[in-house]
């Protein structure tokens, strides 16, 4: 598959080691009728089976977690790749050819990464696309580890969603000035300041949706205004909810479902990029409230009336606000590069 332009815009942990599973190197005996050591025995095929059960278990979690992220991380990409008007439904397929990552740092960067082969059927034609690509990473000082061309070539799961995340921690929350430590903090501060708890990890501190509804309210108060919204209410509505004011009312895409936080495991960074995102967009939010009364109280009356000026003193607001948004992310950047460049 190739990822396509698109003419319409859409908006585990593992448990603990099984012991009853000796290692490879230690043969398990019993004591046979003599005392003296007897190779094999029914404890020891329990004890087999018991650890071969938990071996699979683990390995079918590690799998459901990461089809839930990669759903999520394919999410993220298609919300950066919107402005291109470009999709991806298949990641680790549309990846391969080597163009889709560029095209994706391109809009992260706000920077061209310079001459591709836009059509490669060749495998040599892709690798160099791949080669671009990496060598542009290094250039910001984006570092990956053992993740080379031929991996992305061959769309492994594994070192794509690595990847990704990569690419998240560098231009969803450290170029913000943050990390994954403070941006839960600034969600706890938040629901202190409501009178509210947050408890547990990641993934069970946000699967009752009352954090979502708190970062939403803070950023827009009338987001869920004339609708039958409980915000200590049933866990389903409620998330469902707040994802639609979200994307309605702050333009964050809905990289997650109510299914998605409602089983027994979440995927942490799943939701660690969802809330990355809410965050950024409450922050511009509640910065262009500030100004809008700011310049309210300082507005004489007549020009309060006069619809020109309204509209002129709102674009100059919002043109400041984007402004400073620039100059942070831009300092942030600087100071991320600065360390691995001198």
């Amino acid at each position: 598959t190739c990822a396509l332009p698109i003419c319409e815009t859409h908006s585990s942990p593992q448990g603990p080691r099984d012991h009853t599973l000796m290692s490879a190197n230690t043969r398990n005996f019993a004591a046979g009728a003599d005392g003296k050591p007897k190779l094999g025995g029914d404890s020891g095929g329990a004890g087999l089976k018991r650890g071969a059960s938990g071996e699979h278990l683990r390995q079918g979690l590690r799998a459901n977690l990461d089809a839930q992220q990669l759903k999520t991380f394919t999410k993220w990409w298609n919300s950066w790749l919107i402005q291109l008007n470009m999709k991806t439904d298949d990641l680790l397929a549309d990846i391969k050819p080597g163009i889709l990552p560029i095209r994706l740092l391109e809009v992260l960067s706000d920077s061209k990464c310079g001459k591709i082969n836009n059509k490669p059927k060749m495998k040599f034609a892709m690798l160099e696309n791949h080669n671009v690509f990496l060598n542009q990473l290094k250039a910001r000082s984006i570092r990956l580890v053992n993740i080379g061309a031929e991996d992305l070539l061959d769309g492994d799961q594994k070192l794509v969603l690595g990847l990704t995340w990569t690419l998240i921690l560098r231009y969803e929350i450290a170029k913000f000035g943050g990390n994954e430590k403070e941006l839960l903090g600034w969600v706890t501060a938040l629901m202190d300041k409501k009178g509210k708890n947050i408890n547990g990890g990641w993934g069970s501190a946000f699967a009752d949706g009352k954090a979502f509804h708190a970062i939403i309210e803070e950023a827009e108060p009338t987001a869920f205004e004339g609708q039958n919204v409980d915000p200590d209410g049933a866990a389903e509505p409620l998330l469902e909810a707040c994802f639609e004011a979200a994307s309605s009312k702050m333009g964050v895409p809905p990289l997650l479902e109510p299914s998605d936080l409602m089983g027994e495991h979440v995927d942490d960074k799943s939701v660690i990029v969802y809330v990355a995102k809410l965050k950024q967009a409450c922050d511009e939010h509640v910065e262009a409230r500030e100004v809008e009364e700011t310049a309210a109280a300082a507005t004489p009356l007549e020009d309060k009336l006069n619809p020109a000026v309204v509209a002129q003193r709102w674009d100059e607001m919002m043109a400041g606000c984007a402004a400073r948004k620039a100059a942070r992310s831009e300092e942030h950047t600087s100071e991320l590069q600065s360390p691995l460049q001198s």
